[in-house]
């Protein structure tokens, strides 16, 4: 059967493969490991189902690969289902989570102001819930949007606290929870 070993083994490997900069891989692992998951109604538990949209969603986004113009779109489109499905689920902590991947489309679909808006809901979002690294890493990416001296500070000081905490690659770790950007 599957259990949740199975899912604990599926977010790892592909959240490997995100830090380590592989969205093709982690994309590979989730469409081979996605119907398996599903048939083992493991998705009907919310931790299991905020925590595998959004895994989905940031690899999409993640993806930069050359693609023709279908593909980019049928992308796309995952990373907008995912932030559906957060959108939808009755759980604070899962809009934030849906705000940074509508930040990443945005920031992809060139929209800048729209991503900054989405991103600084994100990161308001992950602070009221006390998700201090996902709000370090939404910071981070908020000042590389922002950009100039106060940009700047804004990376510089989500660096800072990431190290403070242990995180070895704070740029790793930023593409592996916030991508697309």
């Amino acid at each position: 059967g599957y259990h949740l070993q199975h899912f604990y083994d599926l977010l790892a490997r592909s959240q490997i493969a995100l830090y380590e900069g592989d969205a093709d891989d982690a994309l590979r692992q989730l469409d081979a490991g996605w119907r398996d998951l599903k048939g083992s109604l493991a998705l009907q538990i919310q931790l299991v189902r905020i925590n595998m949209h959004h895994l989905r969603g940031r690899a999409a986004v993640a993806r930069r690969r050359e693609e023709t113009e279908a593909g980019r779109r049928a992308r796309l489109a995952v990373a907008a289902r995912a932030a559906r499905v957060l959108e939808r689920q009755d759980a604070q902590w899962a809009a934030p989570l849906a705000a940074a991947l509508r930040a990443a489309l945005a920031v992809q679909g060139g929209q800048r102001d729209g991503a900054r808006v989405a991103l600084s809901a994100a990161v308001e979002g992950f602070r009221d819930c006390d998700m201090a690294l996902f709000h370090a890493t939404a910071r981070r990416r908020h000042g590389e949007l922002v950009g100039g001296a106060a940009g700047l500070a804004e990376v510089a000081e989500a660096d800072d606290w990431m190290r403070v905490h242990g995180v070895v690659s704070p740029d790793r770790m930023t593409a592996l929870l916030m991508p697309g950007f």
